[in-house]
């Protein structure tokens, strides 16, 4: 980690948790919920791609529950529909798992 900036005990106990799991992987909407513990990770090569998630809890809705995602043109990628607001544009860093790298 020379000319990284060292682990917060946060990020720390991020990847000890990840860890614990019987798969060590991070969904994206996981990651912004704990954007600088997992940015330091990500910058220290502890956390590395590993694939997209095909589901999302949809942007602006207050229900956290994971919803398919449909591809939509007028949007420019994939969407989420909601009943308040209609389709929704998913970034793609939201469908981003990480996994724990470590040698």
């Amino acid at each position: 980690m020379a000319g990284q900036a060292a682990l917060t005990p946060e990020a720390v106990n991020l990847l000890f948790t990840l860890l614990e799991q019987r798969e060590p992987v991070l969904s994206g909407a996981a990651a912004e919920l704990c954007a600088a513990e997992s940015a330091l990770l990500i910058e220290a090569g502890l956390l590395v791609p590993d694939g997209h998630d095909d589901v999302a809890v949809r942007p602006g809705d207050d229900d956290d529950v994971p919803v398919s995602l449909f591809w939509s043109d007028t949007l420019g990628g994939l969407a989420a529909f909601g009943p308040t607001a209609g389709p929704a544009l998913v970034p793609r860093d939201h469908l981003l798992r990480r996994r724990v790298h470590m040698a």
